[in-house]
């Protein structure tokens, strides 16, 4: 039989895509061995590929992505170097959630250290007083005292001194610190009394008594009060 000029063209397009799908399937022969044997993707995550820019005799058409293992293989010059990773972009973040439910009162704790002394707090006060005390002969007589424990102290005193001589008198009052007040005194009944005014500082390194006397010829005190305010400190 006679073979046609037709024929003989169908022939050698079939020979033509027969040698192109050869050639194809070795190209994905060996980019599925790349791609199982190879480092992919990399100890980063990303995928590294080339893509066809355009057809070449080569068998590359226009188009055709491959995937590379980039420390044995390279993109060709009619092909663009391309990567991309396999986490996706961080999305939007979400509503927040409800609130959860009150979980479970924990165990006691151990008990904390003892904390650093406070500063000393307003200061207690202690007070004495007693109304009327006969003086005479010029003896030291005790109008109030206060017992009080050791500590620091300011001391407070006063009374009112009169006179029951018909002539002019001296007299004294002290508090039990030494600290004292010298007074004339008129006659009576003409001259009114004096008024004594003490204070002083007062330490005692066990318990002790602070006192208030007074002294005269002949005479009265009245109205005697002794006042003790517990201090931190004592400057002066």
């Amino acid at each position: 039989m006679r073979v046609t000029r037709s024929q003989v063209v169908s022939i050698r397009r079939r020979s033509v895509v027969a040698a192109a799908s050869a050639v194809a399937a070795f190209d994905l022969l060996a980019g599925s061995v790349a791609f199982a044997t190879g480092v992919i993707p990399g100890p980063d995550g990303v995928i590294h590929g080339c893509f066809q820019n355009s057809s070449n005799g080569d068998g590359g058409n226009k188009g055709t992505l491959r995937v590379i293992d980039p420390a044995t293989q390279h993109c060709s010059k009619s092909e663009t170097a391309i990567s991309w990773n396999q986490t996706g972009a961080q999305g939007p973040a979400g509503p927040q959630g409800l609130q959860g439910a009150s979980g479970a009162a924990g165990p006691q704790g151990p008990q904390g250290a003892a904390g650093a002394q406070g500063p000393a707090g307003p200061g207690s006060e202690a007070i004495a007083r007693h109304d009327v005390v006969l003086l005479g002969s010029f003896t030291d007589t005790q109008l109030v005292s206060l017992s009080l424990p050791a500590g620091q102290y300011a001391l407070f005193a006063k009374a009112s001194v009169f006179n029951i001589d018909t002539s002019p008198q001296d007299a004294t009052c002290k508090l039990s610190t030494g600290e004292h007040s010298d007074i004339r005194l008129g006659t009576f009944p003409d001259s009114d009394g004096q008024v004594v005014e003490l204070q002083d500082l007062l330490t005692l390194t066990t318990d002790g008594v602070a006192t208030l006397s007074c002294a005269t010829f002949d005479g009265v005190a009245q109205l005697g009060k002794l006042t003790a305010i517990k201090v931190s400190a004592l400057h002066g």
